[in-house]
């Protein structure tokens, strides 16, 4: 049985759990939530807890089982204690204020207010916090007076993920004002990201590494760049490397687009069968093997080079 699916869903003191067929509906302080549950799982209420269990072993039941149960306690933690997400607003002078705890009012820069966003249903919205600490306050504090912290927004509802067309329509009011990326970005989805990014590099290293015989391809990608490397970890070095920020690939193909990947990769087997290699184990970095990467990787091989 799956380790998250056996787990009983505790039942918090306020919360009506009404179970009708193949339906379950969580009732709370925070509003609502139904579900439909597919076949196969079934739920029943034991004491004050919920149980998710399943009436046959096929792959697709057991892949519903764990899935349903985390689905189930997510609808209890929303209607007690809802989700909420927070963007950070950079750029001095800008200003996020709410309307009411369903709409949101941005100024950006312009001689208007020219955000003016809706909420979506059952969601919340929050203006800045005090910065209590003082810390962003003193990293500003040379080209802001008063010490203030970029204002944050708090977006709340019962269900998790309500409310992302709002912070969607928020980051589409990006600009740039003197070269300088403002406007509203998600501040904790972006660190995880390339927290969970590293991760996954730093487990693959531990097997995947580079001699001379057979050296290692290291791709790196970012918004705007891209860049692969044929290295020996034994002495350290990088044997050869292909880079769209390099000034004869910037004239010629320029951008960060799969086309510029496709040049990169196919740039790079030729230095690298130039320098006598042909055989490599490949390191995608902790990026997905999906657009660019896929693209580098693939130009690679079709130009020789085998892994």
């Amino acid at each position: 049985m799956s380790r998250v699916g056996k787990a009983a869903v505790t039942i918090p003191q306020g919360v009506e759990v009404t179970i009708a067929g193949t339906s379950i509906t969580v009732k709370g302080s925070k509003g609502s939530l139904s579900r439909q549950l597919p076949a196969g799982i079934s739920v029943k209420k034991v004491e004050s807890t919920v149980v998710v269990e399943r009436a046959e072993e096929t792959r697709d039941v057991r892949a519903s089982h764990g899935m349903i149960r985390a689905m189930v306690n997510n609808m209890v933690s929303g209607v007690t204690e809802g989700f909420a997400k927070e963007l950070e607003i950079i750029g001095v002078g800008y200003r996020a204020e709410a309307k009411g705890t369903d709409a949101l009012e941005l100024a950006l820069g312009f001689s208007h207010p020219g955000a003016d966003f809706p909420g979506t249903q059952g969601s919340h919205v929050r203006g800045a916090g005090a910065d209590t600490n003082h810390r962003e306050g003193r990293r500003q504090g040379t080209r802001r007076p008063g010490c203030r912290r970029d204002p944050l927004v708090s977006f709340a509802g019962a269900v998790q993920g309500q409310g992302c067309s709002l912070r969607e329509r928020a980051r589409g009011t990006q600009s740039r004002q003197d070269g300088q990326e403002v406007g509203a970005t998600m501040t904790a989805i972006a660190k995880k990201r390339q927290e969970l990014r590293v991760r996954r590099h730093r487990r693959v290293r531990k097997k995947v590494h580079g001699t001379a015989a057979r050296p290692r391809l290291a791709i790196y990608r970012s918004n705007k760049h891209l860049s692969a490397q044929v290295i020996d970890d034994d002495s350290g070095r990088t044997i050869v490397s292909a880079s769209s920020l390099e000034a004869d690939f910037r004239k010629k193909q320029p951008g960060s687009n799969v086309a510029a990947a496709t040049a990169v990769g196919t740039l790079l087997a030729e230095r690298a069968k130039q320098a006598g290699i042909t055989t490599v184990v490949f390191d995608r970095g902790g990026f997905l093997y999906h657009g660019r990467v896929a693209a580098i990787a693939e130009a690679a091989r079709a130009a020789g080079l085998e892994f």
